[in-house]
């Protein structure tokens, strides 16, 4: 599918606090970029300057301070355009419990055509797990029931990983 929604310019914050070097701030001042990172991306969202292209870059900055695991999916219509981005689970410091029948019941409630799976990794490694990698091929299975697929799973930590790329192998099933 090809995404007809206009790309929203990049918002200038994003990419000034992608630039600092929080090793040389103090942690008051490290808290309250986190909290401005995560008041402009749901800005962001409320506005609904979110697509395709920047919600990767959007969710990372909301969730990438968080001491605990968000599973987030991201629900798309038949124009590519966003519905909703839910925040459907979180879990703890090191995984969240995703059951893959209350997601397939998450997309026939927005009625789905596509989805983007995002999780943060409170660390901040974007490495894939084996469990990550595991419910991503339980979730591309429960949802293609229903036919709707899945556009990838970015881990988010520190950069986003996406597992599509580096996992192409369980898209092909």
């Amino acid at each position: 599918m090809q995404n007809t929604t206009p790309t929203a310019p990049k918002n200038p914050l994003i990419g000034t606090l992608e630039a600092l070097q929080f090793e040389n701030v103090s942690t008051g001042i490290v808290d309250k970029i986190y909290q401005l990172a995560e008041e402009v991306a749901q800005y962001e969202i409320d506005n609904k300057t979110v697509n395709t292209q920047n919600v990767g870059k959007v969710l990372q900055a909301k969730y990438m301070h968080k001491n605990k695991e968000f599973f987030i999916i991201v629900h798309f219509d038949e124009s590519d355009d966003i519905i909703d981005i839910e925040e459907h689970c979180s879990g703890t410091i090191d995984g969240a419990a995703v059951y893959p029948r209350e997601s397939v019941r998450s997309c026939l409630e927005r009625n789905s055509v596509e989805v983007m799976l995002l999780h943060n990794h409170p660390s901040g490694l974007s490495t894939p797990s084996k469990a990550d990698i595991a419910i991503t091929q339980r979730l591309i299975k429960s949802l293609k029931t229903i036919d709707v697929t899945i556009k990838d799973h970015l881990i988010l930590g520190v950069t986003i990983h996406s597992l599509k790329s580096s996992n192409p192998e369980i898209w092909e099933h």
